[in-house]
């Protein structure tokens, strides 16, 4: 009887950890664009950025929180109870400026 209901918790988690990025235009008055990238590592983040400035961009500011003692699995249920939850509490952050 247990197992149904946390299968049901499980793919909804899963269903929610598929959008892992926010990206946001910054206004900048200048030619270049600037965006701000959130979500749960870097890596795609730098992906997002690359699609984003194809001619390549300038890192303005990246972040990202580590926890060693955290496994992979415990990130991605941290970063998926954030999301549920509503709360800013990101794993990363990028903000790029494209190269005009």
């Amino acid at each position: 009887m247990l197992r149904l209901p946390a299968a049901y918790v499980v793919v909804s988690l899963a269903a929610v950890g598929c959008a892992s990025v926010e990206v946001h235009s910054v206004g900048t008055g200048g030619a270049a664009q600037v965006f701000d990238l959130r979500g749960d590592s870097l890596g795609p983040l730098e992906s997002e950025a690359q699609r984003l400035c194809p001619r390549g961009h300038q890192v303005l500011r990246q972040w990202q929180r580590y926890a060693q003692s955290d496994s992979a699995a415990l990130q991605w249920l941290g970063g998926a109870t954030n999301r549920i939850s509503g709360r800013e509490e990101n794993l990363a952050l990028l903000t790029v400026q494209c190269r005009a």
